[in-house]
């Protein structure tokens, strides 16, 4: 009997291993370096895991976005081929995409993603650790007339002037989100509490998405 429980430990210890093995290696590069949400992004992708056989076979991109913005995933358990990475001769993989229109269904600009590399049809948890790319505010769209933010450079209090209804937010050169709130008339942010530097007010509504540039100054 001892022997018997002996065997089962092992087999089950043996399937619990090939069930989930997570890739904790991981490196790549984004093309362009500061992307946009309507930049076509190339991502390159290397596995550093030799010894995890899930990682040299097909492999799909799992993505998400800031704010719930989600793509066409499909299922965990069923990969969509529009997910699937193209295999370089060198071992890397290669995914091509534009953000705005791969990742819908949040209410704020995108500011960042985050991916993860998995084996097809989603084997048990045979994945690598998540994965993020900033998106840059800037170049979002062109400026409008019907905008204002002053005064720029601010030391304290700073005023803005958009349609009522409007979104701000705020996030700093690093993507981080500062604030975000709806804007009705006569706002105002005190930022004299912000660490002097370059911030990225993103304003959007139905029509349109407008960024500006606010340095804090000391």
């Amino acid at each position: 009997m001892k022997k018997l429980f002996i065997l089962l430990a092992i087999v089950f210890s043996v399937f619990s291993f090939s069930y989930s093995q997570i890739c904790s290696s991981i490196t790549f590069t984004a093309s362009p370096q500061n992307p946009t949400a309507s930049s076509e992004i190339t991502l390159n992708v290397v596995l550093n895991c030799p010894d995890i056989a899930w990682t040299t076979g097909d492999v799909y991109i799992w993505m998400w976005g800031n704010d719930d913005a989600s793509s066409a995933n499909g299922e965990w358990s069923a990969s969509e081929e529009t997910h699937k990475m193209t295999k370089n001769v060198d071992g890397s993989y290669t995914f091509v995409f534009t953000p705005s229109s791969l990742l819908t269904g949040g209410t704020l600009p995108l500011s960042k993603i985050g991916f993860l590399i998995k084996a097809k049809n989603g084997t048990g948890d045979n994945k690598t650790i998540d994965q993020e790319i900033v998106i840059s505010a800037t170049n979002i769209s062109a400026m409008q007339k019907d905008l204002t933010v002053f005064p720029n450079p601010v030391s304290s209090v700073i005023n803005i002037d958009a349609e009522n209804s409007s979104v701000l937010q705020i996030t700093d050169m690093t993507g981080k989100i500062i604030i975000t709130k709806v804007l009705e008339n006569n706002n105002q942010i005190d930022m004299s509490d912000y660490k002097a530097g370059v911030y990225f007010f993103v304003i959007s509504n139905d029509q349109k998405v407008e960024t500006i540039k606010v340095v804090k100054n000391k």
